[in-house]
């Protein structure tokens, strides 16, 4: 291996995520040529390792008690389960998985529906 790290791709229908490089603490933003009007690329350079997880527990504790809202609440975190399931069922399926948040149903990128995957839906891996 030389001084490139291996770089974690993650491609997306606007752009691509970059992570890693020299020095394996940067992400770049790369917009696709049909998308470049609406999405600027970015760098984000000298990125520090995210917060333990026991500053979140922390907060959650504390929102119990104090009926305040959690720095990371569940509009947040329905969102980002989202992403995390239409990549597992694109990784799974072997097609790109959309989300329609208006129908809120799932599809293929030409318009086909795709039922979400359940406990039992496909073979044992």
């Amino acid at each position: 291996v030389n001084e490139y790290n291996m770089t974690e791709t993650i491609r997306g229908h606007h752009g691509t995520l970059l992570m890693g490089g020299i020095g394996a603490n940067k992400i770049e933003l790369r917009p696709e040529r049909k998308f470049s009007d609406e999405v600027d690329p970015e760098v984000f350079d000298n990125l520090l390792p995210g917060e333990a997880i026991s500053h979140h527990e922390k907060n959650w504790i504390e929102c119990i008690r104090t009926r305040k809202q959690p720095n990371c609440g569940i509009d947040l975190a329905v969102k980002v389960q989202t992403v995390i399931s239409l990549a597992e069922m694109s990784d799974r399926l072997s097609i790109m998985c959309v989300y329609d948040e208006k129908n809120r149903k799932i599809t293929t990128a030409d318009g086909k529906e795709v039922k979400p995957l359940t406990y039992g839906s496909l073979d044992l891996s």
